[in-house]
């Protein structure tokens, strides 16, 4: 948790259980959460410096359909690619395995 050195609190809940999926903050801080918000509604971006927060971003609703596709095409390759190296190498060693064996 970042320290701050004023009296303004802005926090994810996450940290208190009690406060589990939660904003929380002191008045001064949510005053201050709610105008970065609402610049953010405005601009598509403000700052803040309260709490754990360093600024607010008002973003299109297209990311958020997008967020499970984070990479997983390039992972999806990476992976196969780890599947065909490792069929790879235990065909090369069952082939030197039989010729053991035969000889």
């Amino acid at each position: 948790m970042r320290q701050n050195t004023y009296n303004d609190h802005v926090y994810h809940g996450s940290e208190w259980p009690e406060h589990e999926d939660y904003l929380v903050g002191n008045l001064e801080g949510l005053k201050k959460m709610q105008s970065a918000i609402t610049e953010a509604l405005e601009t598509g971006e403000s700052s803040i410096d309260a709490g754990e927060f360093v600024g607010v971003r008002c973003l299109d609703t297209k990311f958020f359909d997008n967020k499970n596709n984070d990479g997983s095409e390039l992972s999806g390759i990476l992976g196969w690619s780890v599947v065909i190296a490792i069929i790879a190498i235990f065909s090369v060693g069952l082939k030197t395995v039989l010729s053991w064996l035969i000889t």
